[in-house]
């Protein structure tokens, strides 16, 4: 009878722990539906009393863009639930960057425009889920300084340049200033980064080390240079450059604001050096890239 006793027992707590088992598994189910409803809920636009008159105003009714383009944010308060419109165009962009039902923030997005002589303005909207209330932005994006060839076309240019090559062994390169944001994610149209041509003197040292010269504040503008000059020229308003020069290792530096300006190294603290071979002619980028983010 005892063991017939402990059996049941046994059977019993079985049953209880499958049954304790399926309890916990319900308990976790419903904890997950109730979060995933707590989220959804705060997600949800507040609704809003139907007494209240629908407000919106904005910190900005006009932004202004410089041809570079460039994004800027627009703060909007509101009572209401609001949406952005505008129309169709390749120029510029804007959504809600952060949206509630009592205001938030609308993201502005203008595309570079280096070579327009005409300005250009667009208009945004900012509209009450009524309809009854609508704000408006106006953009405008002001024409080129001036107009800038092979801007962004280095491919097309360093082909361009090589045409005119007349010597067969020494350097002959392109002399390119990089200005804007050219670290910005994704490219394309919409990138602030400028790369052009521009016209400058160019320095032909030989081999020069970071304990050769004497630098302005950081090591790529320099005031004195104690190795020997061996050839200077001026290149063209298209970068290009041409110098006929022995076989030997070189640095080469451009003049920038009154200063020697050169920002690449080797791996042992030589500036912008360049390897000169019999009858071949080094073809080097010369970059200015201090106005570059």
């Amino acid at each position: 009878m005892d063991f017939l006793h402990l059996y049941r027992k046994r059977n019993e707590y079985l049953i209880f722990l499958k049954v304790m088992k399926k309890i916990e598994c319900l308990a976790f189910v419903m904890c997950l539906l109730t979060i995933s409803c707590s989220h959804d809920n705060h997600n949800q636009e507040i609704p809003v009393d139907p007494k209240i008159e629908p407000e919106i105003s904005l910190s900005e009714k006009s932004v202004a863009f410089t041809s570079y383009g460039g994004g800027q944010l627009i703060t909007v308060s509101a009572n209401t639930i609001w949406k952005v419109e505008f129309e169709e165009n390749d120029w510029y962009l804007a959504f809600a960057a952060e949206k509630t039902h009592n205001g938030g923030t609308i993201m502005i997005n203008v595309r570079p425009n280096y070579n327009s002589t005409v300005e250009r303005t667009g208009k945004i909207s900012v509209i009450a889920s009524s309809n009854e209330i609508i704000k408006e932005i106006t953009i405008t994006q002001h024409k080129a300084d001036s107009i800038i060839p092979w801007i962004n076309k280095v491919g097309e240019l360093d082909k361009h340049n090589k045409e005119k090559m007349t010597i067969s062994q020494g350097i002959g390169g392109t002399v390119l200033l990089r200005e804007g944001n050219c670290m910005q994610f994704g490219g394309g149209a919409w990138n602030s980064c400028r790369i052009f041509p521009i016209q400058r003197e160019v320095l032909v040292y030989e081999y020069t080390t970071i304990e050769q010269v004497t630098y302005l504040g950081t090591p790529v503008f320099y005031s004195g240079i104690s190795t020997q000059l061996f050839a200077t020229t001026t290149c063209d308003k298209e970068g290009f450059l041409e110098l006929e020069l022995e076989p030997g290792n070189y640095s080469v530096f451009v003049r920038e604001k009154g200063q020697l300006y050169a920002s690449r190294f080797d791996g042992v603290g030589g500036i912008n050096p360049i390897t000169v071979e019999s009858a071949q002619v080094a073809e080097p980028y010369l970059w200015i890239n201090y106005a570059a983010d």
